[in-house]
């Protein structure tokens, strides 16, 4: 059938019409795919902190999901959520700090009367610096300022919130009903119905999502708690399900401090007594080293640019890897009250102070949620601060008095400010006559540059006076022969586990600018792992893969060369299958009177040389003694002299292991196990006795 010049032409429009469409949408999914992760134009409103297995974000204006690290940024009208067995925490406008257990979804907006979160499910806690608005399908919890809270959903429909410490208003839509849920008090909240009932356990320690701090590999953790029932189960666990229970004990007191519970780890822990049981709290132990300051040096002088001026400087510090921010604090010589306290999330900072004296600073680092010890302070450094500018000699601060320097064609110098010039030479010792280097400068640090050799030098740094004269101070250092800088951690020859970050420090007297930490799998360094550049003297890298690694340290120059650092060697063990204890060694109690030794063996692992084997003491809230250790290439081992172990409870713990050259290349997971030693008696020959009978 043939068609007409009109129905041709219909089709002609129609056929350019659906090009056009498919054509925009096109043009739509490119764009939408490369600019779908563009944020920059939005408003960040705060970054992660922390994060634990799975946390992903989503911007309201795009579909895709995008998984979050340590430090991402997060932005107004961000979707979070998090996986299973997973947590996260992060900080919104710099101090208000929000925790997301395991799959929790909310949502973030910032508005003219401060932030809200709409809750979709899961659990989130926090401590509310700052007036916070939640929003929980038609219900409208509005949290003043400083309190503590936790907010579950317990079923579809149902949010339990519980307030520690503070209060929190509650409003369902459509009714003019306002009911505050007040200080140990949990609200159970439904879209009908608003049920407010005090707390059974309160005011209880370690509250949620602490960090404990110390800097021991020991630490003993005080439990506490009010409560109106006589008796209390305490149960510690490694996972918020309580499947791997570490601690269970009822007890008459109110208190109960647990030690040694081991380090880098997180724990969860509820209080039950009948039908009454406490939220669950979580809680981690760090072990970390106090901030160490390194400028100004302790008994420096501080003098102000210009005399009758205030004094301005510097204070800068060594970081500590889990410490979100700092407190700096200056104190006049023998009082309590601090002068100035400043916080930053930096390592340095600017502090002005305008009478003179002696001083004191102390810094202080801050851990999320406000965890801080006094114990994690720094050693307060000393100085004397003079409103006199003239005739006093800058402090040197950089390289310190009696350093020793990696060899390097150009060094920096730095001083207090006390004059407007300053002339810089540095001389070698026994030719004190003619400078190795000069300069002129304004500022209060230069680079010096020149013919080093090793050896010792002193730095003499002049302040050049409007009067003419000239205020000098000098220090001495040495240039190592050895160049290049040697990290502090690892140590050689350490190992680590697969999943764990290994932190890397150093220290620099010279105070280079930039540094370069280098990761390979020989010493050549030709294999490259990971190189990352670095304003700091630590990092931290995670590396996943088994094998033996090389690291250093290399200083960056603009003027020179890259100066590579000593090598450092050390191991992350493969994993490898754990030993299984023979039946035989599968023993549940002893009599240490009458069994003189205990046997113990195990099957033999593919990749293992070794294996060592643990007789441990198990004591009284989770403490550990090993009674002895034995290492064999043999699949079997014998701790003798068992007569003089104490009764009670003891385990057995056997670990598969490889070495090469002494590093530490194959490790298998701890078997263990466990019985009882008493101390019962033997049986008695009870001797004869002699009957006599008298006949007559």
């Amino acid at each position: 059938m043939k068609k007409n010049s009109k129905s041709l032409s219909n089709d002609l429009i129609f056929t350019i019409i659906c090009f056009l469409i498919l054509g925009s949408t096109a043009y739509a999914l490119y764009v939408d795919i490369n600019t779908g992760l563009d944020f920059t134009r939005d408003q960040q409103v705060g970054t992660i902190i922390f994060k634990r297995n799975s946390a992903q974000r989503k911007h309201a204006q795009h579909p895709q999901w995008e998984h979050l690290e340590k430090t991402s940024p997060l932005f107004n009208n961000d979707s979070i959520r998090t996986g299973k067995d997973s947590d996260a925490r992060l900080i919104l406008d710099g101090e208000l700090e929000v925790a997301l257990r395991q799959q929790t979804l909310i949502f973030v907006s910032l508005h003219s009367r401060g932030f809200e979160i709409n809750f979709e499910g899961g659990e989130i806690h926090s401590i509310a610096k700052t007036r916070l608005q939640i929003k929980y399908r038609n219900s409208s919890i509005v949290v003043k300022q400083g309190t503590n809270f936790s907010l579950q959903e317990i079923e579809d429909g149902t949010v339990e919130l519980t307030i520690n410490k503070g209060s929190a208003s509650v409003k369902n839509a459509g009714t003019d009903s306002i009911k505050t849920v007040a200080d140990n008090e949990t609200a159970t909240i439904t879209s009908q119905n608003i049920h407010i009932q005090s707390l059974v356990f309160k005011n209880c320690y370690p509250p949620n999502n602490i960090l404990l701090i110390s800097s021991n590999d020991q630490m003993r953790v005080p439990f506490d708690w009010d409560s109106i029932t006589q008796t209390a189960q305490l149960t510690i666990a490694t996972d918020p399900e309580f499947k791997n229970q570490i601690f269970n004990k009822e007890t008459n007191s109110h208190k109960l401090e647990l030690t040694p519970m081991p380090m880098q780890m997180q724990y969860y822990w509820k209080l039950s007594s009948g039908n009454n049981e406490s939220p669950v709290y979580n809680f981690s132990i760090v072990q970390e080293r106090p901030p160490l300051i390194v400028q100004p040096s302790d008994g420096s002088t501080i003098t102000p640019a210009q005399a009758g001026q205030p004094a301005t400087f510097g204070v800068t510090w060594l970081t500590r890897a889990e410490a979100d921010s700092y407190t700096v604090t200056l104190y006049k010589d023998g009082d309590d009250q601090p002068v100035v306290t400043r916080e930053t999330r930096n390592n340095s900072l600017s502090i002005t102070a305008r009478d003179s004296g002696l001083y004191r600073i102390i810094v202080t680092p801050r851990y999320h949620f406000s965890s801080s010890t006094d114990s994690m302070q720094s050693e307060p450094v000393t100085i004397n601060i003079t409103n006199e500018a003239t005739h006093a000699g800058p402090a040197i601060t950089s390289p310190a008095d009696g350093s020793v320097v990696p060899l390097l064609p150009s060094i920096l110098a730095s001083w207090s400010s006390t004059g407007n010039s300053y002339r810089v030479n540095i001389y070698r010792i026994g030719n004190d006559d003619t400078p190795e280097a000069t300069i002129l400068t304004a500022k209060n640090s230069a680079l010096l540059s020149g013919d080093f050799r090793p050896g010792t030098y002193t730095l003499s740094v002049a302040s050049l006076n409007n009067d003419g004269s000239e205020d000098t101070t000098t220090t001495t250092f040495t240039f190592d022969s050895e160049p290049g800088l040697s990290l502090i951690t690892p140590s050689e020859g350490s190992n680590f586990l697969p999943e764990e970050s290994i932190p890397f420090s150093w220290k620099d007297p010279s105070v280079s600018l930039l540094y370069e930490l280098e990761i390979a799998s020989d010493s050549s360094f030709q294999t490259l792992i990971t190189k990352t550049k670095s304003k700091l003297f630590r990092e931290k890298e995670n590396l996943g893969e088994p094998g033996i690694y090389y690291a250093r340290v290399n200083i960056i120059r603009s003027d020179s060369p890259v100066i590579n650092g000593q090598t450092r060697i050390f191991s992350v063990p493969k994993k490898i299958e754990a030993p299984k204890l023979d039946e035989d060694s599968h023993l549940s109690e002893i009599n240490t009177t009458i069994t003189p030794s205990i046997r113990a063996s195990w099957n033999k692992i593919s990749g293992a040389g070794m294996y060592k084997a643990s007789l441990i003491q198990i004591g009284e809230a989770m403490t550990e003694k090993t009674v002895n250790t034995i290492t064999t290439a043999s699949t079997s081992a014998e701790f003798t002299n068992t007569r003089s172990l104490a009764p009670g409870r003891y385990c057995i713990e056997i670990t598969a292991l490889d070495k090469k050259d002494e590093l530490l290349t194959a490790q298998s997971d701890k078997t263990r196990h466990y019985f009882l030693a008493s101390r019962q008696e033997g049986l008695k020959i009870k001797t004869p006795q002699t009957i006599f009978i008298l006949v007559k």
